[in-house]
């Protein structure tokens, strides 16, 4: 049986959550697959969940599983906020695209935060681009302090 999580679209509960606020808990339509359900059972705990190696194990599309789970679950918040980090860390260049448009949205400050964080996880070409398109965009100054912190001297380069 397919437990169901609280739903609502990551825009609204990532973006509430980076400015320390709860998130929505308005449903949607979408039902979790069973590998999803799977992944994201994992995650529910508070302190701590398993390592990105273990959650994709859990899945034959981690990438898949992951931009679902940071699309639909904000409860708990972990859960997305977690998804991403794998997403980051693991799968930059799978998912090249999500994490050049969340560091390029306003609306999606939680996503781009998590991105900028993990650029010295990401592949480096992955990385540089993203720091450019996030020095670029509306998102530029808080890019700006998340970049310098890069142990990459070519990222910190892009910022100085």
């Amino acid at each position: 049986m397919n437990k169901a999580p609280i739903f609502s679209r990551a825009r609204a509960g990532l973006a509430l959550l980076a400015l320390g606020a709860a998130p929505a808990l308005a449903a949607d339509d979408y039902q979790l697959t069973p590998e999803e359900q799977a992944v994201y059972d994992a995650l529910l705990g508070r302190d701590s969940s398993p390592s990105c190696d273990e959650l994709a194990s859990l899945t034959l599309d981690p990438v898949g599983t992951y931009r679902v789970l940071i699309e639909h679950a904000t409860m708990p918040p972990w859960v997305g906020v977690r998804a991403a980090d794998c997403l980051v860390s693991e799968h930059s260049v799978a998912a090249r695209e999500d994490i050049a448009a969340w560091v390029q949205d306003p609306e999606l400050l939680g996503l781009a935060l998590i991105a900028l964080g993990g650029l010295d996880k990401m592949d480096p070409e992955v990385a540089l681009d993203t720091a450019r398109l996030a020095l670029e965009g509306p998102l530029a100054d808080r890019a700006r302090e998340r970049i310098l912190k890069s142990e990459s001297e070519a990222i910190r380069a892009l910022a100085e």
